[in-house]
């Protein structure tokens, strides 16, 4: 048999010889559909792949190559069932789990353009909008659609925060500040904004109204060990060396995200070198050095 060497109509030929000796042959039918699907046959590749699957409905290969059909063909709900099934039978496979993604990358866009046309002014099409424009990083393009929302629906929770989120990653703490200090009059007892908030104090050089913050998110969420870092540094900017020292030693302990893990060494090293510690001093600062040598970053703190 020709199959896997690219000839597909010749492969199409020796199934079809063998389903008309045996017309129940289980999988030949599946192998049609896919030869088919590889011509860009796809109509006929869809109607190929559909009969095998009544004759094997668990086929992780034809329910894949089905969704795959579907797919090419626009069809993306249709794709997602069948790509989702195959992937069921398959959870480590790379291939299944690209293709549904892109399905549902695809359906997603569609169900966004039926929102808009059904309801073109809704807080919920704004809010679609903006969520898109975040993903592909439009920064100024989604904080002006997350407005749109808070303008349709101001008591809204979670867009004042995004809106903060994407002043942070644009260096405007400015703008962070006031979002999350909106976002905190609606949950004033969310823990992930008030650490958010506070940290954005913190950048600002507003030390002391981040440490309030950042010491009841921590209240409210213990197991956050993120926070170690910029409440040590909210404490040392205070002068609090000595309550610095034991937070900083525990954002070591955890193994805080690189960036806060090397400046944590950093302020342990400027605390020890205050106190006259100098072997300490020395330990922590080299390991600051280290560090910020395999992070590549040339700055100064």
């Amino acid at each position: 048999m020709r199959h896997g060497q690219r000839d597909w109509e010749a492969a199409i030929q020796s199934f079809q010889k063998a389903l008309d000796i045996q017309a129940d042959l289980k999988g030949v039918r599946g192998f049609v559909g896919y030869d088919l699907l590889l011509m860009g046959q796809v109509p006929a590749a869809i109607e190929q792949l559909r009969r095998a699957l009544k004759e094997d409905p668990l086929s992780a290969d034809v329910n894949g190559w089905l969704g795959l059909a579907y797919s090419q063909s626009g069809d993306f709900a249709n794709a997602i069932t069948h790509l989702g099934k195959a992937r069921d039978a398959k959870p480590k496979d790379e291939d299944l789990l690209y293709h549904l993604a892109e399905a549902h990358a695809q359906r997603s866009g569609e169900l966004h353009e039926e929102l808009s046309t059904i309801a073109p002014d809704s807080y919920r099409t704004h809010l679609a909008r903006a969520q898109t424009y975040d993903v592909q990083g439009r920064v100024q393009e989604a904080i002006e659609a997350y407005s749109m929302v808070l303008q349709r629906r101001p008591g809204i929770t979670g867009v004042h925060a995004a809106i903060g989120d994407l002043y942070v990653k644009s260096g405007n703490y400015v703008g962070a500040e006031k979002a999350y200090g909106e976002e905190l009059k609606l949950a004033p007892t969310n823990p992930v904004i008030l650490f958010r908030y506070g940290a954005s104090l913190l950048k600002l050089g507003k030390s002391a109204e981040a440490l309030r913050h950042l010491q009841r998110a921590l209240e409210l969420d213990s197991a956050n060990e993120g926070i170690y870092f910029d409440l040590g540094k909210a404490l040392f900017d205070e002068g609090r060396l000595a309550e610095a020292e034991k937070v900083f030693q525990k954002a070591i302990a955890v193994r805080a995200p690189d960036s806060a893990l090397m400046m944590a060494h950093y302020h342990l090293g400027q605390i020890y070198r205050r106190s006259g510690e100098a072997e300490k001093a020395k330990h922590h600062l080299g390991a600051f050095s280290k560090l910020k040598g395999e992070s590549g970053d040339s700055g100064t703190p």
